[in-house]
């Protein structure tokens, strides 16, 4: 709980002055001069215009009861110079009137403002005490709900016990002891476990509560082997699915890779057959020409000998190819 503030006032008993611990402030004005008696005939006379006005209640929060002063520091110092000053009777009084107003004023004004801040913090700490308060009542209330919901519990477990025990107590007594807790023969008879018809109507309801099992049994037997066919039917079908999109794809691939091999074989075989063509020209215009100038020459020589038809290897080139597909005889002689 938070205590109350200390009083801005102080200890309010120390205002509790005696008449003998009274001092007279009047003695800090100068000796009285000629005019004394005068000035205090006009003092004693003049009357304050809330003299005889009672003091009445007021809201603290309202600006218009806070008590200000309508004379500055300066006038009041100016009326106490010319209150001091040597003048006339009416203007000392009336002087004097003034400052003992504005100082009343201001001490009123600083009452004023001490008491509204200690009924501020008596204000603050009365709430906060019925807050500690509130929630003290509220906790004992909590205490005492869960009291009684312990007790009331506890109440009924009793009265549950004391049941079980009564009739635990009542079984007792309307039990014979000499009694047997066997039946006996006529009393199965009697209750009819011995009947024909009994036997026979228990024997058929068991007889087809047996065979409801066995044909419950079977038919999930029949069912989790529908169910696994099925589960294989779909395993089986993905697989087949898959096997023939691998070979579709496959069978795809062997096709471009036969395109682009029979494309690459095609160009080659072109590029051989071009260059073999072009080898094949080169060397027979070259035969034709050697051909002529032996023929001139051997003519020249031997008229009557006849033209060899054994070929003769020609001397051979830097630029020639023995590639697959060269025919030697393409550059040898007729």
């Amino acid at each position: 709980m938070i205590s109350s503030p200390p009083s801005t006032l102080g200890n309010l008993e120390e205002f509790d002055i005696l008449p003998e611990d009274m001092v007279d402030y009047n003695d800090a004005f100068p000796p009285p001069d000629k005019n004394e008696g005068a000035r205090r005939a006009v003092t004693s006379n003049f009357v304050f215009p809330t003299d005889d006005q009672e003091a009445l209640p007021t809201n603290r929060s309202d600006p218009e009861n806070i008590i200000g002063t309508d004379v500055s520091i300066e006038e009041e110092l100016q009326m106490y110079d010319a209150l001091l000053s040597p003048g006339s009777a009416t203007s000392d009084s009336s002087a004097k009137h003034q400052v003992m107003e504005s100082a009343f004023k201001r001490h009123i004004s600083k009452l004023a403002k001490d008491v509204d801040l200690e009924a501020k913090y008596a204000f603050d700490s009365q709430l906060q005490q019925r807050r500690d308060l509130d929630t003290v009542a509220l906790e004992n209330k909590m205490r005492r709900m869960c009291a009684e919901d312990l007790q009331r519990h506890l109440r009924m477990q009793m009265q549950q016990r004391e049941d079980v025990t009564a009739s635990e107590k009542y079984d007792r007594r309307t039990t014979d002891p000499k009694a047997s807790t066997f039946f006996s023969e006529s009393e199965h008879t009697r209750q009819g476990y011995d009947d024909q018809r009994y036997l026979n109507r228990v024997k058929e309801q068991l007889k087809h509560q047996l065979q409801d099992q066995i044909s419950s049994k079977e038919q999930e037997r029949l069912n989790m082997k529908q169910k696994i066919l099925q589960n294989d039917q779909q395993f089986l079908r993905r697989v087949r699915n898959e096997l023939e999109a691998i070979e579709r794809k496959q069978a795809h691939d062997r096709e471009e890779l036969r395109k682009v091999l029979t494309g690459s074989w095609n160009r080659d075989s072109g590029m051989k057959k071009l260059v073999e063509t072009r080898k094949k020209q080169k060397a027979a215009e070259q035969v034709h020409r050697e051909g002529v100038a032996l023929t001139l020459t051997t003519r020249d020589h031997f008229p009557m000998l006849p033209k060899p038809v054994t070929p003769r290897p020609s001397a051979s080139r830097q630029d020639d190819d023995y590639s697959v597909g060269f025919d030697i005889r393409s550059v040898c002689g007729d």
